[in-house]
């Protein structure tokens, strides 16, 4: 088996030789020039499944591949199923963290991303929080957070993102 990633999404690999490539979460961010990125309704409809997944999946997929037993207390899962079922239901959220410098102070950026929404705090909340529509918003143009329509979505997510082991 032969996995290939370049940073932190895969890059123009045939199917044959990755079998994971559409599983992998390609999303689009002010920092990675859009040219450079698949649609993930492109990547779906070739390839298969809508799916939210994590790196930290890959590891425990390709011990299961290999018939080897991953070592206790790996974090991540086996997406085996979803490459068995691409469509199959599939309740896990995505997690991401990133530092930004403003005014001259690191801040940390966490976010948890299901199927349709992505939620992010900056500062634990202290520096604003996002709320994205993913199925009406995927290039994440209109921050819903602030909007009181939308203070279930942001209390789900929250809570969710505070508590990552319980979805």
């Amino acid at each position: 088996m032969l996995a290939l990633a370049r940073e932190h999404f895969v890059w123009n690999v045939p199917k044959k030789y990755f079998a994971l490539y559409p599983l992998a979460q390609i999303q689009a961010t002010p920092n990675l020039p859009l040219h450079d990125i698949p649609s993930v309704a492109l990547m779906t409809e070739l390839f298969g499944s809508p799916r939210v997944v994590e790196f930290v999946d890959i590891y425990p997929t390709l011990a299961a591949l290999c018939d080897l037993p991953p070592p206790a207390g790996l974090e991540g899962r086996s997406l085996v199923p979803l490459l068995q079922q691409p469509r199959r239901a599939w309740p896990h959220a995505a997690y991401t963290m990133v530092y930004h410098e403003v005014g001259g102070v690191r801040i940390a950026g966490k976010s948890v991303r299901n199927e349709r929404w992505r939620y992010t705090e900056w500062d634990g909340g202290r520096k604003g929080v996002e709320l994205y529509d993913h199925d009406r918003d995927p290039r994440e143009f209109n921050n819903l957070a602030a909007e009181a329509r939308y203070a279930k979505e942001v209390a789900a997510l929250k809570r969710l993102l505070r508590n990552p082991g319980k979805q």
